[in-house]
């Protein structure tokens, strides 16, 4: 299916049963006219396809189908074992009506396939994925694949360029397991894939949720959604198109609902964890990417007073000092120390208050003086000060003194964290502590946790037990461990 001169023109298709090993590809061809609201046949192709995936070029009205199931010459329908995969480029002109015509590219082909995704971008096609007969397993019927292709329809002739090994990867994110059924689209320079069956013949209508997009410009995938709000339920086989440049998939009817309930949300509950996520996935949203001037600011308190309720006050937190510098050198001198004495009135020198009582734990109470986020970065190893347990499915709960590495920072505080012989999953890291080690493999620990404990002495600082590493005689507080939580008051004694 395609779009050229405000009509749709439907080409091809299997006419057979679900869920069969029939293949009865067609090659008929009908145009939709949305003003009358009429179809008409137009010109029969020149042989039937099935599955195959077409798209059209924006700025010159051309149409390409690539691919597709077709039966051996004088046997239709067939089954699948005997149908063939192709790799035929189909184009139709603009104002030849919807005949369209065989061309050769050049270069090395892709392997012939069927439900492949397949845009137009600027002046090139791009191919990605889609099913193709397994070579190396005999027995197997068909194979997904996760290649990229691109040929530009302006040179001269025709090529493919194998994109396949020269896509970079950002933020760890790539397609890496083949994508069948795929559907596509693209905005400006970025393609966007939904949508995938399981590789395995039993889960082959299963399909998947999952999104990725492609920038052609940087040849890089990324995560476009960050999956802050749920995706749409697992499909196989959607359809995508484009409405005045967004992107509009079929099931995102089910996202939306869920955006709009998500703006609610953070209208009428403007300090929940909810209306954090919200802040965060609104940037990627291609229509909200640019919001007003009475937008602009961090997170929700730089809105406008008449576009709001006034805000309820965040829940109770603990002081937490600055800790303005991220070199672990100079976190020593960044703890919060005694303030100077002033002169005390001789009533309260007679009566001194009641002491404090000790915590039970020093190292504790070490910790949650040095809490926040002390600019935590990705990779950095850190301790937790704080107490944290889980809400939603997609946080970590956290205890005092455990260890975690810091995946992802956001701008609003939160984070993604992974501890030690757990899963990871975000949380607030200001209930993270202070006390880090940037890079355990610069300093020759190549992340060994014994060597590091090795390296550790407990040391007196201003009345207070910390754990601390010398360094060119200089104490230098780094991470603790869980084991530390073990010591004896004793031991920490001076």
């Amino acid at each position: 299916m395609y779009i050229s001169n405000h009509q749709v023109y439907l080409t091809g298709g299997n006419l057979a049963p679900l869920f069969t090993s029939t293949v009865n590809p067609q090659s008929t061809v009908t145009i939709y006219t949305p003003e009358t609201n009429t179809w008409v046949s137009g010109s029969p192709l020149a042989i039937g396809f099935a599955s195959a995936r077409s798209t059209v070029m924006a700025s010159s009205g051309l149409a390409v189908a690539y691919g597709g199931l077709v039966c051996p010459p004088g046997l239709s329908p067939c089954t699948r074992a005997n149908a063939n995969y192709s790799d035929r480029v189909l184009v139709a002109q603009p104002g030849n009506g919807s005949a369209m015509e065989q061309i050769n590219v050049g270069g090395m082909a892709p392997v012939g396939r069927e439900g492949a995704c397949v845009v137009a971008v600027r002046n090139s096609i791009y191919m990605y994925g889609g099913s193709a007969s397994d070579t190396t397993d005999p027995g197997a019927v068909q194979t997904s694949l996760n290649d990229m292709y691109m040929f530009d329809t302006t040179s001269s002739p025709l090529t493919w360029v194998n994109l396949t090994s020269t896509a970079r990867v950002s933020s760890n994110h790539y397609p890496s397991i083949p994508w069948s059924w795929v559907t596509c689209a693209a905005i400006g320079d970025v393609i966007y894939l939904l949508g995938q069956p399981a590789n395995s013949t039993a889960a082959y209508y299963s399909g998947v949720s999952m999104i990725h997009a492609y920038n052609t410009q940087t040849n890089t995938w990324f995560d476009p959604m960050n999956l802050f709000l749920p995706t749409p339920p697992p499909t196989s086989g959607p359809s995508a198109g484009l409405i005045v440049g967004v992107l509009f998939l079929v099931l995102l009817i089910l996202l939306g609902g869920a955006i709009a309930f998500a703006l609610y949300h953070r209208r009428t509950h403007p300090t929940t964890k909810m209306a954090h996520r919200i802040d965060k996935l609104l940037p990627h949203i291609p229509f909200l990417a640019a919001p007003p001037a009475a937008f602009m600011g961090h997170n929700r308190r730089s809105l406008d007073p008449p576009l709001l309720p006034p805000l309820s006050p965040t829940r109770p937190r603990s002081f937490v000092p600055p800790m303005p510098s991220r070199r672990p050198a100079s976190r020593l001198t960044m703890l919060p120390l005694p303030s100077p004495r002033s002169p005390q009135p001789v009533a309260e020198v007679a009566s001194p208050p009641p002491p404090t009582p000790e915590p039970e734990y020093p190292l504790e109470a070490v910790l949650q003086d040095a809490a926040g986020d002390q600019g935590l970065e990705a990779g950095d190893w850190a301790v937790v000060a704080h107490v944290y347990e889980a809400r939603e499915d997609d946080e970590v709960s956290l205890e005092v003194g455990e260890m975690v590495q810091v995946l992802q920072v956001f701008p609003d505080g939160w984070g993604i964290v992974k501890p030690e012989a757990r899963w990871r999953g975000m949380c607030p890291l200001a209930d993270v502590g202070g006390f880090c080690w940037r890079n355990p493999d610069a300093e020759g620990l190549n992340g060994n946790r014994s060597l590091m404990l090795d390296s550790v002495r407990i040391l007196l600082v201003e009345n207070r037990s910390i754990p601390c590493r010398e360094r060119d005689g200089c104490p230098v507080p780094i991470a603790a461990f869980p084991a530390w939580k073990t010591i004896a008051d004793s031991e920490l004694a001076p």
